[in-house]
């Protein structure tokens, strides 16, 4: 008999490496259970239910469209990802309050951050949050989460004060992506059992170029285009390296608040700004590529760019920041560490040694294929909803 394991999820304005990590998890558990997915989205909403979200901290919407499809559906196990925003804390209060099992994934860090109203207490003594990447700015006194928006800033901080006082004061499953993860939330008083880390399946890729690739002369970055993903880093930091003489590109795929700015600014022969493109396209440029590059300077979860590289049998070149490191062998030669851009110049200087970069794709390969093995994940899912379902 299966169980039947309902997910539910906030789809991003952008798309990014959050949606595809459930999509893939959804289509993964279905090999085992009955699974059925409900999808919030970010992009349609007016004033009026804005306000009223503002007010009750809930939308309404979502949380009759999540009781009829309880109602239909009749789950044994709930699986939520993304509420922020139009999912709201308003779900997770429901669901604490009924007698359904259910647990939470948390993908990135930002729940740690919207939670403070003042901008000393979200960034301490840094020069930018680890988790969202808002600058400190002494003249900001009250923490502005957007920067277009005072608005949203204050949803943002109501909604995040009320999810973590949820998510810290009851006992539901947390799962997350990270051992750094799991310290991390451990450091914040939160009880070691209630935390499992669960990483996010990768399904193996079939492309035709894994087996002998040929690869062109390019480096790809794909994701969010932001300020706090380094990415004007990471641009200087590849037209100041060797690649450059050597006839290489930096391909840049994605898009976000300075995509414009910068592409205005950085467009050349070198560099390629080749906007949103959807995950098939994306993974075929990969799959020819050099390697692909990160200089985010935030705490990523799983970094989804780069296991799928991995997968794909290319070369990742990474900061040593968060839990990143721990989805590559420990001896890994093109890992830099955070903020230290001559370094990655660098390590843009030493994929011309192939025989390195040959050695270290089928090591960061197979270690991958460990850690995130099928059965391991399987299990570990299995293992919670279980004792939910014994316990309840």
């Amino acid at each position: 008999n299966m169980e039947k394991v309902l997910i539910v999820h906030t789809k991003y304005q952008q798309i990014g490496g959050e949606d595809i990590a459930v999509l893939n998890e959804y289509n993964f558990l279905k090999n085992k259970f009955i699974v059925e997915i409900i999808y919030f989205d970010n992009s349609k909403f007016n004033i009026f239910t804005l306000l009223k979200i503002f007010l009750f901290n809930v939308n309404q919407r979502s949380l009759n469209e999540l009781k009829l499809k309880i109602k239909e559906f009749d789950p044994d196990f709930i699986y939520i990802h993304n509420l922020w925003f139009n999912g709201s804390v308003g779900l997770l209060k429901y669901l604490v309050k009924s007698d359904i099992n259910f647990a939470l994934k948390l993908h990135n860090f930002r729940n740690t951050c919207t939670k403070n109203i003042l901008t000393k207490n979200h960034i301490g003594f840094n020069t930018f949050c680890m988790g969202c990447g808002n600058e400190y700015k002494k003249s900001t006194i009250l923490n502005k989460y957007f920067k277009d928006s005072w608005f949203k800033s204050i949803l943002v901080m109501r909604y995040g004060k009320s999810f973590f006082k949820i998510l810290k004061s009851h006992s539901f499953p947390i799962f997350v992506l990270t051992d750094f993860y799991k310290s991390y939330l451990m450091s914040l008083g939160f009880n070691e059992n209630r935390i499992t880390v669960l990483r996010n399946y990768i399904k193996p890729q079939n492309f035709k170029a894994n087996t002998s690739p040929k690869t062109e002369k390019y480096i790809v970055y794909a994701g969010l285009i932001s300020k706090e993903k380094g990415i004007e880093e990471l641009i200087a930091a590849f037209k100041k390296s060797k690649l450059i003489s050597e006839g290489y590109k930096l391909k840049i795929i994605g898009n976000g608040p300075i995509f414009k700015n910068v592409k205005q600014q950085y467009q050349s022969s070198e560099v390629e700004f080749l906007g949103q493109l959807s995950n098939e396209i994306t993974l075929d440029i990969i799959s020819k590529s050099k390697a692909v590059v990160t200089a985010t300077k935030l705490y990523e979860g799983q970094p989804t760019l780069l296991c799928e590289a991995t997968n794909l049998k290319v070369l990742s070149i990474f900061p040593n920041n968060g839990g990143i490191a721990e989805f590559f062998p420990p001896q890994t030669k093109f890992k830099f560490t955070s903020n230290d851009y001559e370094a990655l110049k660098n390590k843009f200087d030493l994929l011309l040694d192939d025989q390195v970069v040959k050695e270290e794709i089928m090591n960061n390969y197979e270690f991958l294929e460990k850690l995130i093995d099928e059965n391991y994940i399987f299990d570990q899912f299995l293992k919670v909803i279980n004792k939910e379902i014994s316990d309840a």
